[in-house]
């Protein structure tokens, strides 16, 4: 499964769109623009038969200009007043390559009449046939030259009371009706596009079945389709043009890197299937390369430090808790995995004496401040400190992760909450629309019962003129559209359930270090309360983030701390120095301590 899929397009008048130029160019037709007394004359492409078929339709009861594209596209340009409006859609749709003239015609137009009836407007079908040359200039063979349809419709509804030769003024004049908002709109639109997509591929399927193709057309993306590939990038109309005229591009240089790349890879797998199957001889299926296994493992040390005994613990891994046989022979002398052992800390002081690692917390905080006089006293109280520095540092590392996790399923949620609320207003709007054409259905029938009752009484009693026929039209068209919405704001509230229940975890971890770090931080001021302001002086402005309320949450009466952000300074008071002192211990002021 390897083709081209649909595309829908906006036309607007601020990306320079004219609808009339828009539809002279995809049905090859010679146009008059009244809005920029412009000709646009295309009748040159149809002459040269790059245009294979070219029709405008409209739904059941539309009035007889809507598929006469000169009044058609004239109308719809006089519909819009404001400068920036949008005044065209383009759904651009592949064609099944090997299919015939008649049978590409008919799928296009099938694909029209669909649109048309869908969203009760007309429909300007121009089917193309593909360029001789492929996006990198290359001549293709008459057999890999396809077609692909231009399906070009307005952003109103028709109007079905506005007849043939009544005046193209504003608004309902023109006869274009309500806008077809819910197109405009990303979050709206995608549930239709959606639609669009599955019945292209519903009509492409059935026309290649037909012919015994063998081919297999879906709408869906290589991602939700589970396949482990990627679309060829785009290259855009300018780069193409100038590939297709013999000039070499920047962007066409980078597709052609990509597609040599693809066929390097495939060929050295080739190359390697090969070679293997004349060393082993045996055969070996394609894409398929045997695993090396790697050799014996050796012992694993690791070393744990416990800041509340200020020793380490050496804790050795044996080959066999790896589920490997240390003795036993190496299965493979292609590929090896080389573990190397970590060595064996001097356990007396296993932290203070390896160097910290540049810009790390605990590089920090022993440059933020000269050593206490307890530290000064006692080596293995600094050797704790730092332990617990070390330990803060993952929980810190460990909180940003998740905060970065929860950071991202909020933004979803409120892009989900806002497509939600979206789909909501456009669902109300909808039933407020269809209740009222229901209103003014039942006040033209209470106007008119003699025409009310001749007509059902000729047709059936659910029949009636064509005036309170447009107004159930409308009616049922709107409650359609409520009810797509309705299924849009379903699926928005499942995924902002499912967003929900995917942070809670997140959310639970989340608790979960804050109280490691909370306990860490304790610990480590509970050794000397200078730690604390030196901590927090070390810290960047994230990780203050945490750490202030760590401190915050204790004792005040244990520590405090006056941080300056601006020079990031920190004072301990005498009587907090005095009460963590031992009994009997004369605290002494020395050169570079903050008293």
């Amino acid at each position: 499964m390897s083709h081209a899929r649909p595309h829908l397009e906006t036309h607007s008048r601020s990306s320079g769109h004219s609808a009339i130029a828009g539809v002279a160019y995809r049905l090859g037709l010679r146009l008059y623009d009244a809005r920029t007394d412009t000709w646009h004359d295309y009748r040159k492409r149809q002459l040269g038969e790059e245009i294979v078929h070219a029709l405008t339709v409209a739904p059941a009861g539309a009035p007889a200009w809507a598929t006469d594209p000169e009044q058609l596209w004239a109308r719809v340009e006089a519909a819009e007043r404001r400068k920036d409006a949008q005044v065209a859609r383009d759904y651009r749709i592949p064609i099944p390559l090997g299919l015939s003239d008649t049978d590409a015609s008919a799928l296009a137009e099938s694909m029209a009449r669909f649109i048309a009836e869908q969203l009760h407007t007309a429909v300007s079908l121009g089917l193309h046939r593909d360029a001789d040359r492929d996006a990198l200039g290359a001549v293709k063979p008459h057999h890999q030259q396809g077609y692909h349809a231009h399906l070009y419709f307005p952003t109103r509804m028709l109007r079905f009371d506005v007849e043939e030769g009544q005046g193209t003024g504003e608004d309902g004049a023109s006869g274009m009706g309500e806008k077809l908002t819910a197109l405009s709109n990303k979050r709206t639109s995608s549930a239709f596009v959606e639609q669009l997509n599955a019945q292209w591929a519903t009509l492409a399927n059935e026309f290649a079945g037909a012919i015994d193709l063998g081919t297999t057309y879906e709408h869906m993306s290589y991602a939700r389709l589970g396949l482990d590939r990627f679309a060829q990038p785009t290259m855009g109309r300018a780069a193409t043009a100038l590939e297709r005229k013999g000039y070499r591009t920047a962007k066409g240089d980078r597709i052609r890197q990509l597609v040599l790349s693809a066929q390097t890879l495939t060929d050295g797998r080739e190359k390697v299937r090969m070679v293997l199957e004349q060393a082993d001889g045996k055969t070996i299926e394609p894409n398929h390369i045997p695993t090396l296994v790697p050799s014996a493992l050796p012992d694993v040390a690791m070393i744990t430090f416990t800041p509340d005994r200020g020793t380490a613990r050496v804790r050795t891994w044996r080959a066999s808790d790896w589920g490997a046989d240390p003795a036993g022979p190496v299965a493979s002398s292609r590929s090896h995995i080389h573990f190397t052992p970590a060595p064996t800390p001097d356990p007396k002081n296993p932290i203070h004496r390896a160097p910290p690692v540049a810009g790390s917390l605990l590089a920090r905080f022993i440059s933020a401040a000269p050593a206490t006089a307890t530290a000064l006293e006692d080596e293995d109280i600094r050797a704790q400190a730092h332990g617990w520095i070390l330990i803060i540092e993952r929980v810190l590392h460990s909180l940003e992760r998740v905060v970065n996790v929860l950071r991202e399923l909020a933004t979803r949620r409120s892009r989900e909450q806002g497509a939600k609320t979206d789909n909501e207003m456009e669902r109300d709007n909808s039933q407020k629309r269809s209740a009222a054409a229901e209103r003014s259905a039942d006040a033209w029938a209470s106007e008119h019962p003699v025409r009310m009752a001749a007509t059902r009484a000729w047709a059936g009693a659910d029949a009636g003129p064509a005036p309170w026929q447009i107004h159930k039209r409308q009616a049922h068209n709107h409650a359609e559209h409520a009810a797509v919405f309705e299924q849009n704001v379903a699926r928005h509230t499942d995924v902002l359930v499912a967003l929900d229940e995917e942070a809670h975890p997140s959310r639970l971890r989340q608790e979960r270090q804050q109280r490691r770090l909370n306990e860490a931080v304790r610990d480590l001021v509970a050794l000397d309360v200078v730690y604390g302001p030196q901590l927090l002086a070390a810290a960047n402005d994230q990780e203050q983030v945490w750490i202030a309320p760590a401190l915050s949450a204790m004792d005040p009466k244990t520590v405090m701390a006056d941080h300056d952000m601006g020079q990031g300074a920190a004072l301990v008071t005498q009587e907090a120095r005095l009460n963590a002192a031992p009994r009997g211990t004369e605290v002494v002021n020395r050169p570079g301590m903050r008293m």
